[in-house]
């Protein structure tokens, strides 16, 4: 399992209606992607936008943040946004009652 999240700095901070109008409009989009296990929509305390995402494989993450997605949200916020990756060991699942280790 792979973590990714994606961090969106903004020149203007959005309301929280905003935030969520902005949000729901990429929501199809992750509902479809079969390689993606969850999705945090997350707002740092600078107001930047954060999305965290778990997902089964790198690949899949890094292919579905690619130089042409890089390039559209530039066009679209004004900035690139910054992409980490860290490897998941183990998931506590407290609502399941689950441990698993990868």
């Amino acid at each position: 399992m792979i973590l990714q999240i994606v961090t969106h700095p903004v020149t203007t901070r959005m309301s929280r209606e905003e935030y969520l109008a902005d949000a729901r409009t990429t929501l199809e989009t992750w509902k479809n992607e079969p390689d993606l296990v969850s999705k945090l929509y997350c707002e740092g305390p600078d107001g930047s936008l954060v999305g965290v995402y778990l997902w089964k494989s790198r690949e899949r993450a890094e292919a579905t943040h690619d130089r042409h997605w890089m390039q559209t949200v530039l066009a679209r916020r004004g900035v690139l946004p910054l992409v980490e990756y860290k490897d998941v060991r183990m998931i506590l699942d407290n609502e399941k009652g689950t441990v698993t280790e990868f």
